[in-house]
């Protein structure tokens, strides 16, 4: 049997292995390119990644059967621009920018669902407008039209809140904004939203309560979604603490959700691709807000997919990429339920010691199907890290599962006690 070549856009080693968990993984082959940590890099060369791209493209023989990516900026935006110049299957690289331009997506999202955004405004840091002239008032939030992982969030609380953080914008934001109008230039954009670059920020009135996100995906235009995950802050934070699938609220509320999905999927034309949108759910109003459309796959939810219906969610995204219907079947998993992880600590310091890799190991095989993954090393400074929120430092990540969520909980602080990781 003819293997199907798959090139993938933003890899590691995780990830790799997911893929080859899939229903008849031994009928593809995976061809990977740039590791995932290019998204750290202080400069991200993305004119080098895209050409690097089309040589591999080109090169190969058999030809190229598809292309995926599971990874935030600027991993799917190159996916989708070869996709389109190749023509395989995959969203256009505008459908992908009406996703992950935050302005030009709530604009998108204003048309189709306005009764579930706040108000939202464009603002340019470099020629910021009058606070008072504004459209949101405060207090609201203000970060890039194109970030991740909450890196530039500001809560502004007031003018002077608002004009301290200009600075900041205008020092980091070019870190981003460089590559994301790369594919800006690229794309044929509307007039008002041309001039809205990578540069720019976007001001939005506070939304809050139950988070969650739907998995989904859209296969000839018909729009299906087949998981809601909740994601779990920290308590009296803002930073988040772990995913959890499945989600706790009711179904009349997720059904909801699932159509408004459809709606703003359905406007913003988005096609044959996998996406998650991450919603609030306030239950005090009983309304539903929409923060953010993620136009990928979420790789951060595969495991708990694996663990609770007995197989990744890679599979959705292999499918939708060779132009065939994803089958989600619902399997047997092992676990009620699973988590993501993710483990903080909210004071600097420098990491005096972390468990070497024996030693995780032996608190994998303890702690029945946990995987753990240190991101910090020995001498580091916490302060100095790379792509951390501007409230807490990110030590590592801890996946696992249970058949109840304190069960679950448990487990998790058990996990992180026999890591041990110390900071002086």
């Amino acid at each position: 049997m003819k293997q199907k070549n798959i090139l993938i856009v933003g890899y590691n080693e995780f990830n790799l292995q997911e893929l080859n968990t899939i229903e008849d993984a031994e009928a593809y082959h995976f061809i990977p390119m740039f590791r995932s940590g290019i998204q750290k890099s202080e400069d991200i060369q993305i004119k080098k990644l895209v050409d690097e791209a089309r040589k591999e493209i080109e090169k190969e023989d058999p030809p190229i059967d598809a292309i995926i990516s599971f990874f935030d900026f600027p991993f799917t935006l190159i996916a989708f621009l070869l996709c389109e110049e190749y023509g395989l299957k995959g969203p256009t690289l505008v459908q992908g920018l009406k996703c992950e331009h935050k302005y030009w997506s709530r604009q998108e999202q204003h048309k189709a669902i306005p009764e579930n955004i706040p108000a939202f405004d464009a603002v340019n840091p470099f020629e910021p407008g009058p606070f008072e002239e504004l459209s949101v008032n405060p207090p609201f939030w203000i970060k890039p039209v194109k970030a991740f992982s909450s890196q530039l969030g500001f809560k502004i609380e007031n003018k002077a809140d608002y004009e301290n953080c200009m600075p900041t914008f205008r020092e980091e934001i070019g870190r981003l904004a460089e590559p994301f109008n790369f594919f800006l230039e690229k794309a044929d954009l509307p007039e008002d939203i041309r001039k809205v670059d990578g540069n720019y920020c976007l001001a939005e009135g506070l939304i809050g309560g139950h988070q969650c996100t739907i998995s989904g995906y859209v296969y000839n235009h018909e729009v299906y979604s087949y998981g809601l995950i909740d994601s779990v802050r920290y308590p009296n934070s803002p930073s988040f603490f772990y995913y959890l699938l499945p989600s706790t609220l009711p179904s009349r509320v997720q059904q909801r959700m699932d159509e408004i999905s459809r709606r703003v999927m359905k406007q913003i034309g988005f096609n044959n691709s996998p996406f998650n949108i991450e919603y609030f759910y306030d239950e005090e109003k009983d309304k539903i807000y929409l923060l953010e459309i993620n136009p990928r796959m979420s790789q951060s939810h595969s495991d708990m997919y694996d663990k609770t219906r007995g197989h990744s969610n890679h599979q959705v995204l292999v499918k939708l990429a060779l132009g065939e219907k994803p089958h989600f079947k619902e399997l047997q998993g092992k676990y009620e339920y699973a988590a993501k992880f993710q483990y903080r600590v909210f004071e600097d310091g420098v990491v005096e010691s972390i468990p070497d890799e024996e030693k995780i190991r032996l608190i994998e095989e303890k702690y029945d199907d946990t995987t753990i993954k240190i991101d910090v090393e020995e001498g580091q400074r916490l302060s100095e890290l790379p792509l951390q929120d501007n409230h807490s430092y990110a030590l590592g990540v801890v996946m696992t599962g249970a058949q109840a969520k304190e069960a679950l909980l448990e487990k998790y602080y058990q996990i992180i006690e026999a890591i041990d990781i110390k900071i002086k």
